[in-house]
């Protein structure tokens, strides 16, 4: 039994070790980065989406604007902007999901065209997977705000994704 329960041990030690350097690996441990800026005027070429954050057909039309960004518009950015803010994977969304250009861009068969007005942001970087993201973002956010003085709400939100492994978060200063 004493052979057994070290066994044991052993299988979870190497699983944690295993488990943190994944987490690691896609950047878990590192801090956001907040700074307060003017956002330009954007555009987005993508389609609208209503219903329930957890649903296959909000993830399906990331991987469509990922087909559009590798073909012909390689210098777009994927990108989401949320018009609610979601507690859980259950909860409804309202959502612009595409491809993001700082220069205006006309509508292609099946898309349509998304204008994000210049405005004053609290923006958050962070250096990581988008699944391994800091808990509770967007309170943090809030919370980079209020330090600065600042009220900031969390919707309409914009999330970019310039890189695999880096995502920022820009929501609108209200005052």
């Amino acid at each position: 039994m004493n052979k057994k329960l070290l066994i044991w041990i052993g299988v979870i030690f190497l699983a944690a070790v295993l488990g943190s350097y994944g987490y690691k690996t896609l950047g878990g441990f590192n801090e956001p980065i907040y700074k307060v800026k003017k956002a330009p005027t954007f555009f987005m070429l993508g389609k609208s989406y209503h219903g329930i954050l957890a649903d296959q057909a909000f993830g399906q039309l990331f991987n469509d604007a990922e087909k559009l960004k590798s073909g012909r518009f390689q210098n777009g950015l994927v990108a989401g902007y949320f018009y609610n803010e979601t507690q859980k994977g259950t909860d409804t969304i309202k959502a612009f999901v595409g491809l993001l250009f700082e220069d205006s861009i006309a509508p292609i068969k099946g898309y349509s065209v998304l204008r994000i007005n210049e405005r004053k942001v609290v923006e958050a970087t962070v250096n990581a997977h988008f699944l391994v993201a800091p808990a509770n973002i967007y309170d943090k956010i809030k919370a980079f705000g209020k330090e600065q003085n600042l009220t900031v709400i969390a919707s309409p939100a914009l999330e970019i994704y310039p890189k695999e492994r880096q995502f920022v978060i820009q929501v609108p200063v209200i005052k």
